[in-house]
């Protein structure tokens, strides 16, 4: 678990440009918190920081903060910035479970629509998880 923030651990992430860049720097800030890599109270990059850092907009950096802030994965101090908040083991697995839900609804009612049955997606389910766990 991470005591302190590496600008390294986004760096990677964001240099792929996949999706746009405000998504990218919430869904990698949201993965490091939930799995429980960057410790409570753990300060964030200043916003200007993480903008130049990475070359990003002052704006994008600052409301992909607002986003994760929102999701009360992380809080701000004035003057101070952003901050890792405290999440019980049970918070980050309802948060992971709610993330992983939407992210599976579209998918799966468009394979609904295609006219699949519950029970072929659940097996096409299980084989993708289980040739991801080997």
């Amino acid at each position: 678990m991470r005591k302190y923030f590496e600008y390294e651990v986004i760096k990677e992430f964001i240099a792929k440009r996949l999706g746009f860049l405000r998504e990218q720097i919430v869904r990698r800030l949201r993965e490091l918190v939930l799995r429980g890599e960057l410790e409570e109270d753990v300060q964030l990059p200043s916003i200007r920081g993480l903008a130049r850092q990475h070359r990003v907009g002052i704006v994008t950096v600052q409301r992909a903060y607002e986003d994760l802030e929102r999701e009360g994965i992380i809080y701000s101090r004035q003057g101070k910035g952003y901050f890792v908040a405290g999440l019980s083991d049970e918070t980050r697995q309802d948060q992971a479970a709610r993330r992983a839900a939407t992210m599976l609804e579209r998918p799966l009612r468009e394979a609904r629509q295609m006219g699949l049955s519950v029970d072929e997606i659940k097996s096409i389910v299980g084989t993708i998880l289980s040739s991801k766990e080997g």
